[in-house]
């Protein structure tokens, strides 16, 4: 060690320039360094959700979810595959093997294997919703709007609010919790159905032909 320091002693030049250089690379390093608060981790997790509308739990288990469970199985480099088969809904969750060294790949092969299951039932028209779970997806601050106020306002309130939001530069998403669902109650007089003479099956049965969404189609 003392004869390396000597060799420094006698040549300062040499000493001075390597020290420079060591300060310009320690620099342009600061400056390139990539810093983050909430740097983007990947978690090795991804979730494959189908909705199935109109059907059980079992219906959504046999028809969609062991069809994709099949396929996934044929996939290298999963370390476990959880679903659940819920009314309406298959949720899958795919966790990666934390020793695989091409994650990519292996995220690309479950999104092929998810697409080689064509053999839905017809009331499944959407393809699966396949999401990375990464620090990207969370939540990074929560707002809440509350007053006394009827709730009208207050959703229009929150709305006008959410626009703002999205005018800032930096915000990708905006989750809403809490909204409630928006419908129409209609109340029902006894003594009208008596008059007219009119069930209460068929006073259902009317709203429920005439609260129908569909397309048209084209017209040429």
């Amino acid at each position: 060690m003392k004869k390396f320091f000597e060799f420094f002693a006698k040549r300062h030049m040499l000493a001075t320039l390597l020290t420079l250089i060591i300060l310009m690379l320690g620099l342009g390093s600061l400056l390139t360094i990539k810093r983050d608060i909430f740097p983007n981790v990947d978690f090795g997790v991804m979730e494959i959700a189908t909705f199935y509308p109109g059907a059980s739990p079992e219906d959504v288990e046999l028809n969609v979810t062991n069809k994709i469970e099949d396929q996934l199985k044929n996939v290298v480099g999963i370390d476990k595959i959880i679903s659940v088969s819920l009314e309406n809904l298959s949720h899958i969750q795919v966790i990666l093997d934390p020793d695989i060294k091409d994650i990519e790949k292996v995220k690309w092969d479950i999104r092929d294997s998810v697409g080689r299951v064509t053999d839905f039932p017809d009331a499944v028209t959407e393809t699966p919703l396949i999401t990375e779970i990464d620090t990207s997806l969370m939540q990074i601050i929560d707002i809440g709007i509350t007053g006394d106020i009827p709730y009208n306002e207050l959703r229009d309130i929150a709305k006008y609010f959410e626009d703002k939001l999205l005018e800032l530069s930096g915000i990708s998403r905006i989750t809403k919790v809490g909204y409630r669902a928006r419908e129409i109650k209609v109340e029902v007089g006894p003594r009208y159905m008596d008059e007219y003479q009119i069930p209460l099956r068929e006073i259902i049965r009317v709203i429920q032909s005439r609260n129908i969404r569909s397309t048209g189609g084209t017209f040429e």
